[in-house]
């Protein structure tokens, strides 16, 4: 019994370590603590101007995207990040959506740091580090879980800064 408590401990922490990419000690490897700026669910002005809304966190607004009814997505710009995905499977998916969403949530990310000082400062003072979301949850589009994904949200927001840096 005692060996299976072991063997169990060890395999829960490969597991977090895995998780949290301790093999990249040149990476913002979470996007918690001091690093948590740049999670989409990051509370902070989102003005969207083609729709002359502002939402609080780009979660929301990203979700709210996914409809062409101005009405609905209004109704996001009150939702916090949890609150919008609770609500994300009753929005349909518009006809653009998915062959533009990489496009939509970089918008998102550029209104975030170049509307936001101290956001846009924080982000360039990551370089050189990649940055790495690593996930609790399962999502292995914008993110990585336990070693696999494709990191999307991590790669726009380097792309951004090196945009960001090019610019200064």
């Amino acid at each position: 019994m005692k060996e299976l408590i072991i063997t169990t401990k060890k395999k829960m922490v490969q597991q977090v370590n895995k998780l949290f990419s301790v093999e990249a000690p040149n990476a913002v490897t979470a996007f918690i603590n001091d690093y948590e700026f740049l999670s989409n669910d990051y509370e902070c002005e989102i003005p969207v101007a083609e729709d002359d809304l502002v939402f609080s966190n780009i979660t929301s607004a990203l979700i709210a995207k996914k409809s062409n009814d101005i009405g609905t997505r209004r109704k996001f710009t009150r939702f916090s990040a949890s609150k919008a995905r609770k609500k994300e499977s009753s929005i349909p998916e518009n006809d653009y959506w998915e062959e533009n969403k990489d496009d939509i949530l970089y918008d998102l990310l550029k209104i975030k740091f170049t509307h936001n000082e101290n956001l846009r400062n924080k982000l360039l003072d990551t370089y050189p580090h990649d940055l790495i979301n690593n996930v609790s949850y399962p999502d292995t589009y914008y993110g990585i879980r336990f070693g696999e994904g494709k990191n999307v949200l991590g790669n726009l927001l380097m792309q951004l800064r090196k945009e960001l840096r090019n610019n200064n």
